[in-house]
């Protein structure tokens, strides 16, 4: 199974992670649009990240009654088939990364194992384990 690692003691902050990701996913650069975003945590004086670690509860997985995301491979997996588009995955993700794409829950699927957030972090403060 692979896994992003966020290490925030190297991490500067600056977000290519998040335009890396954004480009890879839509074709443009916008911290608001990939599945990756570093946020400031200023009584800590350090950085933070939100993105599909794949939580351990899978509580997008749990709450779909109609196994239209599923368990494979030690990832989540869409069945557009089973969908009723009722956004109730969407609702509780809890890191807010997963998103609706038209009609379609969206997620993080580590660029098929060679994330780009991974390769263009000139800080190696993300890494794939």
């Amino acid at each position: 199974m692979s896994k992003l690692i966020f290490h925030s003691e190297k991490c500067s902050g600056c977000g290519l992670c998040s335009l890396a990701c954004s480009e890879k996913r839509i074709g443009a650069y916008s911290n608001k649009q990939g599945f990756i975003h570093v946020y400031s945590q200023p009584d800590k004086l350090a950085y933070n990240l939100e993105a599909c670690f794949l939580c351990e509860e899978h509580k997008c997985v749990e709450i779909c009654s109609t196994d239209a995301l599923i368990i494979e491979r030690d990832r989540v997996k869409f069945i557009e088939s089973n969908c009723v588009h009722c956004g109730l995955c969407v609702s509780e993700c809890p890191y807010n990364i997963m998103v609706f794409k038209g009609d379609e829950p969206e997620m993080c699927d580590l660029c098929g194992g060679n994330p780009e957030c991974v390769k263009v972090c000139p800080w190696n403060a993300l890494e794939i384990v």
